[in-house]
């Protein structure tokens, strides 16, 4: 039987948790702060987004120099392989966004039914993270960021990947020899997918939809939509409605 034990929301300083043990599952997502979870052969640093689950009976502590804020769970009666596994988020924080509605639905209800969904959706969430390769979570990650600027016009790719602690020139080439295309490639290509579904609403001008979709300069978006799809947006929209 499924069951959520606690939830938590914690915030420390500087500290040393020495290791321990719990009876049940322990799942923790760091959300402010760096330092490093202590397991039997080898610390794992962490910061902002990174996600451990600890199995049962699994020695595990932390130390952090700076502080932390964190949540975490405890649990029983998930299906979940029996192992410590760990994971980092994607920009768009998927796993902070589901734990925020499992502690808050835990806080105030607790409506457990609800809470045990919240925590499948992380859990599945949190597995697939957990089972890509380095070079897997630095594609997705990627283009998690692509997507999110597709309609930001003051985007520029040099500016937005300190965070990656790789080149500019890396990340091209690793995210081409993936992808089939170059970062840029693929934001556009994003940017004309999204413009083609918006062409199917009357009501928005093809300048309207170019500025959503991240073009500046309308003449621009026309351009390049041609080029992509032989034809220009406005003829495109026609064959949507018919004559």
């Amino acid at each position: 039987m499924k069951s959520l034990l606690r939830v938590g929301r914690g915030k420390s300083g500087p500290r040393l948790n020495t290791p321990h043990t719990h009876d049940t599952w322990e799942l923790v997502l760091y959300t402010q702060g760096h330092g490093q979870v202590l397991a039997p052969d080898r610390a794992f640093p962490f910061q902002r987004g990174a996600a451990f689950l600890m199995p049962p009976g699994f020695l595990h502590g932390e130390r952090s120099t700076s502080g932390y804020e964190s949540y975490w769970v405890s649990f029983t009666g998930f299906r979940v392989p029996k192992r410590f596994l760990h994971a980092c988020e994607p920009p768009h924080r998927p796993l902070t966004q589901l734990f925020r509605l499992l502690y808050h639905e835990h806080k105030v209800g607790p409506q457990e039914a609800l809470c045990a969904e919240y925590l499948d959706l992380f859990l599945s969430c949190f597995l697939s993270l957990a089972g890509r390769s380095h070079e897997d979570r630095l594609v997705e990650d990627l283009k998690h960021l692509l997507v999110a600027n597709i309609d930001n016009a003051s985007f520029r790719f040099k500016e937005n990947i300190a965070a990656f602690g790789l080149s500019g020139v890396t990340l091209h080439a690793r995210f081409k020899a993936s992808v089939g295309m170059t970062p840029i490639q693929y934001l556009i290509d994003q940017r004309l997918r999204e413009a083609c579904r918006l062409l199917s609403i009357p009501e928005l001008t093809v300048a309207r939809i170019a500025e959503q979709v991240g073009f500046a300069d309308a003449y621009h978006f026309s351009r390049l939509f041609k080029a992509k799809l032989g034809v220009a947006p406005a003829p495109y929209r026609r064959t949507l409605f018919g004559p």
